[in-house]
């Protein structure tokens, strides 16, 4: 809780996004509120734009930049950070860079899902691949029914969930640990203290991160 006289950093940072300043804004996952500086800097664009300035140099440049900051947010490698219009975008782009075989496997759970992370992996069906689609009897993720899905012979090349869920009040973090030689993810559901290792270490990669879905490609076996 942030009072008019408070000084903290956290004050700073709420005071750059006026449309807070009266309300709480909750709507994160379809539409945040963006900072009172994307208005400046949007403006200043268009001005170089009707003065007929471009520097294709220095726009990638701020590309690359972004790219940087945002993987030092999220503890990744800027070659991870892919930057889309929209979820749905990025979703597609996984889904079509995956060379599927018949008999290829995709999990998710349908009841706890946006639309839109269904249809993706339900087109690649044209292709052989098999869907997946565990049921959630508590209103989570089905983490563990997963699980046991990844063992040997295990034919799974994506396991797609999304950070938000489109259920109402129902929350799936992910987190991801360093190691010096490794990587672990770590879940946990909305409302618990538990994180539970994500295991299939070295393997998991997320093309989509800081976007409301999360599909996570796994390697060839």
């Amino acid at each position: 809780m942030t009072t008019d006289t408070d000084t903290s950093p956290f004050a700073a940072l709420r005071a750059r996004f006026p449309g807070i300043a009266q309300r709480a804004h909750l709507d994160v996952a379809s539409r945040s509120l963006i900072p009172a500086s994307s208005l400046e800097i949007a403006q200043a664009h268009l001005q170089e734009r009707v003065n007929g300035v471009i520097d294709k140099d220095r726009y990638f440049g701020l590309v690359e930049t972004v790219r940087q900051s945002f993987a030092r947010l999220v503890n990744a490698d800027p070659i991870e950070i892919a930057m889309t219009k929209n979820v749905s975008e990025g979703l597609n782009i996984v889904a079509a860079s995956i060379d599927w075989r018949p008999g290829d496997e995709v999990i998710l759970c349908s009841d706890i899902e946006h639309p839109n992370n269904l249809y993706t992996w339900r087109n690649q069906e044209r292709l052989g691949v098999v869907v997946r689609d565990l049921p959630s009897p508590d209103g989570l993720f089905p983490l563990e029914a997963v699980l046991e899905r990844l063992g040997e012979g295990s034919r799974v090349r994506v396991v797609t969930v999304s950070a938000t869920s489109f259920k109402p009040a129902c929350t799936w973090w992910w987190m991801r640990r360093r190691r010096p030689a490794s990587r672990t993810w770590m879940s946990r559901p909305w409302g618990s203290t538990r994180w539970r290792p994500a295991r299939r270490r070295d393997c998991v990669r997320c093309t989509a991160w800081g976007c409301c879905m999360c599909a996570a490609p796994l390697p060839n076996r």
